[in-house]
């Protein structure tokens, strides 16, 4: 079979620092090495005239799904019926959890990270697919310990703290000033925050004032900050705030980093069994399974439970996918 003709709707914004964003832009590399692509902005994916003449034999819309994203692709079938429509369950909104939407507005192809999402699946549509997650390991990996202390100095971090990593967006919701409470504890807390989604100043500035450094502006060499920590930390509970597995845990496994996490997403399904993977249900819980890691220096393997999953493994999945679902 000739390459698969792919339109992959998504934002392929240059220079990504958000995990949304850094997903549709390394799917985006990975599967034009298989396929031939055409890129739309969610923005533009109605410009039917465009799409048609490329004539698609897989309609891929990335980010979601949500209300507006499944009706797209249902919009987008009907004017191109031979076309596979998928959508890959990143950043579900909790509306997209009423049966309606995949009774009357079912895509031909779902993928997801969570089985929880793929049993609620299986009850409308056979066409239910897990993928795994993805990072980039040759990035994203430890550096020897005798190199941290210098890479602290470089970035202006303090040389001998103990330090707590969140990467992600600045965003009252993500439960970000959960962390504040680390300082008591001897621990210096750190966010590395993404430019592109917007930030509140008093929000900002409250963080800064319980004493957490805040990185507030694009950082290209992201990894330095995971390769100059001591542990990461995912404060968040809200499902409308992050990816199902929030691509920051898998670069932070990458590095090597013990994880304290929130029962969040897909995670615990995934890696709820990885030594230094540590899962909490509460505020006290977070705070004390990060204290245990300063003081006892707990067995770590995350390294070793994602240095498989890298880009091409998952753009191969999901072409494996694709072709099964064109032939």
């Amino acid at each position: 079979m000739s390459h698969i003709r792919i339109c992959l709707i998504g934002d392929f914004a240059p220079n990504p620092d958000e995990g949304m964003r850094k997903f549709a832009t390394k799917l985006r590399e990975e599967l034009s090495t298989k396929a031939e692509l055409i890129l739309f902005n969610p923005s533009r994916a109605l410009r039917f005239k465009e799409i048609v003449n490329f004539k698609p034999d897989i309609i891929q819309y990335i980010p979601g799904p949500s209300p507006v994203s499944l009706l797209i692709l249902r919009m987008l079938k009907w004017r191109i019926p031979s076309a596979v429509t998928s959508s890959i369950i990143t950043h579900p909104y909790f509306l997209v959890r009423n049966p309606i939407f995949w009774v009357f507005f079912p895509p031909d192809i779902t993928m997801t990270f969570s089985y929880d999402w793929k049993d609620h699946l299986d009850r409308f549509t056979k066409n239910a697919f897990i993928i795994p997650g993805a990072v980039d390991t040759s990035r994203f990996k430890p550096i020897p310990p005798s190199e941290k202390k210098a890479l602290r100095k470089k970035l202006g971090l303090p040389e001998d703290a103990f330090i707590a990593l969140h990467v992600g967006h600045l965003r009252k919701g993500r439960g970000l000033t959960k962390m504040m409470a680390l300082v008591d504890k001897g621990i210096t807390p750190v966010i590395v925050a993404a430019k592109s989604t917007g930030m509140d100043p008093g929000f900002k500035k409250r963080l800064v004032e319980g004493k957490c450094i805040v990185i507030n502006e694009y950082v290209p060499d992201v990894e330095s900050y995971y390769q100059a920590s001591d542990c990461y930390v995912f404060p968040n509970e809200s499902p409308l705030m992050a990816m199902n597995l929030p691509l920051s845990i898998l670069e932070a496994m990458a590095c090597d980093l013990p994880i304290v996490s929130f029962d969040f997403g897909a995670i615990s399904r995934w890696y709820g069994d990885v030594p230094g993977v540590n899962i909490v249900r509460s505020d006290e819980e977070l705070i004390s399974r990060i204290t245990d890691i300063k003081e006892k220096r707990p067995e770590i393997a995350t390294r070793k439970a994602v240095e498989n999953n890298d880009w091409g493994n998952l753009a191969k999945t999901i072409y494996s996918i694709f072709e099964e679902a064109v032939r």
